[in-house]
């Protein structure tokens, strides 16, 4: 991984740093003329469940990076992992970490 997910995310916000994967050839080099390669990623949940995302799922690598600069977790968990794929790679996934609460959206008073 070029740049891991945050040890704590917060639901519903862009990750920061953007998780970013990269492109390696056979000898585990990273394959910078690679402009083209499309990497979808997806969140698990300690379970394996499929999570809700936000954002961008899918980017499209940049000198043999790919790099999620909109993507979210929607909904909170203690332990989350990306999952990355491209056609014809190896998958990799990512530490696993917490996603918190997101901000309060909307407040509602009763009688």
């Amino acid at each position: 991984f070029q740049a891991p997910p945050p040890g704590q995310a917060r639901a519903g916000e862009v990750l920061s740093p953007p998780p970013a994967v990269r492109v390696l050839d056979q000898e585990g080099g990273l394959v910078e003329t690679d402009d083209a390669t499309s990497v979808t990623v997806q969140a698990l949940g300690a379970g394996g469940e499929p999570l809700p995302t936000g954002g961008g799922a899918t980017a499209v690598a940049v000198s043999g990076i790919a790099t999620f600069t909109t993507l979210s977790i929607d909904s909170n968990a203690s332990s989350v992992v990306l999952r990355f794929t491209a056609p014809a790679l190896f998958p990799a996934s990512s530490p696993a970490f917490g996603v918190a609460p997101g901000p309060i959206a909307l407040v509602y008073f009763t009688r």
